[in-house]
């Protein structure tokens, strides 16, 4: 039996995303073997895209208009990069993307501002030809709400 026989001896056409029936993975993407034994799984709507679209090119991924992983419909299929997949999933708020710096990233608890302000302000206490002035980083930690670790790699550089 073909790769196409057998997958659409998989589908449900529903009213638009046409759902793959077999197994899935824990993400909810179908897969299906490519032929015989041994030959391996391919994830299911990229064999779609495959059979009814046309060859996929090298280090291209096949992605979601709808937003259905399951989804096998070509018209809901399209060839992007994996620059692409990833801008796709952070718009539809599936992909966590802890190394962003500063007020990029949605576990930020100071501002840039904020940032800017507490080094200007420890560093008037480090002033080398002066007595030490200012808060001290435990001062500083409470005052912004963060912890005493986080308020030091703050102010040394070592964090946004």
């Amino acid at each position: 039996m073909t790769l196409l026989a057998r997958l659409t001896a998989k589908i449900l056409k529903t009213r638009g995303c046409w759902e793959f029936t077999g197994a899935k993975n824990n993400k909810g993407y179908g897969h299906i073997g490519v032929g015989g034994r041994g030959t391996g799984q391919i994830l299911a709507h990229r064999a779609a895209y495959e059979c009814f679209v046309g060859p996929i090119p090298p280090g291209m991924f096949v992605l979601h208009h709808c937003d259905n992983p399951s989804c096998v419909n070509p018209d809901h299929l399209y060839v992007g990069t994996q620059k692409d997949n990833i801008r796709d999933a952070v718009n539809r708020g599936r992909h966590f993307t802890p190394t962003l710096p500063g007020e990029g990233n949605q576990n930020v608890r100071v501002t840039d501002k904020q940032v800017e302000k507490m080094r200007a302000e420890y560093k008037g206490r480090q002033s080398p030809n002066r007595p030490r002035t200012g808060p001290t980083l435990k001062e500083l930690a409470a005052k912004y709400g963060i912890s005493l670790v986080q308020t030091h790699r703050i102010v040394t550089g070592q964090s946004r």
